[in-house]
């Protein structure tokens, strides 16, 4: 029963110590200079890496897209591969495909280093650039790009069993235009290489970028 009035004194005195205005302004000083920034600058870096990594991924899908895209509709003759202006469609989308693949990789390499990813990005689009090679005529290392392809393919188990009839993709080289055999296993293979850009894709997302 002793103790039932040492109670009150005690937060009494926790009270008292808690609001002298020496603690307050202590206290006040420590969150507005140290823990207050460090919060936001926590915040801030968390946007900044999300704000990379959704352009990186932007670009990404944007240039496979466009590179995949455009070697479909030059494979399927749905425009020539060459025309009015001085490079022609094809030589127009390759020149676009090469020069944003180099500048993710760059990028990627900045932000992820010793990640894979880069790597991952540079043998990725070996197979894109083989891939949008085979909608063209004229190719005249189109057996051995078939042969790579094919290899990348098999080592990575993709694309098995989804309806592509190499035959014509090797055959079919200077004949315009090409047969229905050639247009539907083209777009199998486009449309599988494609769907896998998804897996860098998400390679890319699940990461903090460097630097954050």
């Amino acid at each position: 029963m002793a103790d039932n009035g040492a109670h009150p004194q005690w937060h009494e005195s926790l009270y008292r110590w808690l609001s002298a205005p020496l603690l307050v302004t202590i206290v006040g000083a420590v969150l507005i200079n140290f823990v207050i920034p460090e919060v936001t600058k926590a915040s801030e870096n968390h946007q900044r890496a999300l704000d990379v990594k959704t352009a990186l991924v932007g670009d990404m899908s944007d240039a496979i897209t466009k590179a995949l895209m455009t070697g479909r509709l030059v494979a399927t003759d749905v425009i020539p591969k060459t025309g009015s202006t001085v490079q022609g469609p094809f030589n127009a989308g390759l020149q676009a495909w090469q020069e944003q693949q180099a500048k993710i990789g760059t990028e990627l390499e900045a932000y992820f280093p010793n990640t894979g990813i880069s790597g991952g990005w540079r043998q990725y689009g070996e197979i894109v650039t083989n891939v949008y090679f085979l909608s063209a005529t004229g190719v005249e290392d189109r057996a051995t790009r078939i042969e790579q392809l094919r290899n990348a393919l098999r080592a990575r188990g993709w694309c098995a069993g989804v309806g592509i009839d190499w035959g014509p993709l090797t055959a079919e080289n200077e004949r315009t235009p090409r047969s229905t055999r050639f247009h539907q296993s083209y777009v199998a293979l486009d449309g599988c290489v494609l769907g896998h850009g998804d897996d860098l894709v998400q390679a890319v997302l699940s990461r903090t970028p460097s630097g954050f």
